[in-house]
């Protein structure tokens, strides 16, 4: 697995949806604590960039179908590959992989994408 990608920032469509003031809301917490773990990433705290890329996925979690559910889960992938990469370079890999198993279940959206990057081979 490469570096990670801090090179990349959320994205976001807009909508005039029903939700959209809500859907807003959940992307605009989301992207302060990305901003936060870039931060942290880039300060060399990659514990806590780890836990923090995690947390930024949790607002954009939604199920298939909703509205901009792709653009949402794409950038929980990001948020995800993130994290396993922080955890790496942490020295974390286990508490990692068990974070992302738990997120694994909560996304089933992702469910593949994060077993791909937890069977990416250690560095």
């Amino acid at each position: 697995m490469g570096p990670p990608l801090l090179e990349e920032r959320l994205g976001y469509p807009t909508g005039t949806d029903a939700d959209a003031s809500e859907r807003a809301a959940r992307q605009e917490a989301s992207e302060r604590v990305y901003e936060q773990a870039v931060a942290a990433y880039e300060s060399g705290d990659y514990a806590s960039a780890a836990r923090d890329f995690l947390r930024a996925s949790e607002p954009l979690l939604q199920e298939e179908g909703a509205p901009a559910w792709d653009v949402m889960a794409y950038n929980r992938r990001v948020c995800y590959a993130n994290a396993w990469s922080a955890w790496r370079q942490a020295g974390d890999v286990e508490q990692g992989r068990a974070a992302l198993e738990a997120a694994r279940g909560r996304d089933p959206v992702n469910a593949l994408r994060i077993q791909e990057l937890l069977g990416a081979p250690a560095e």
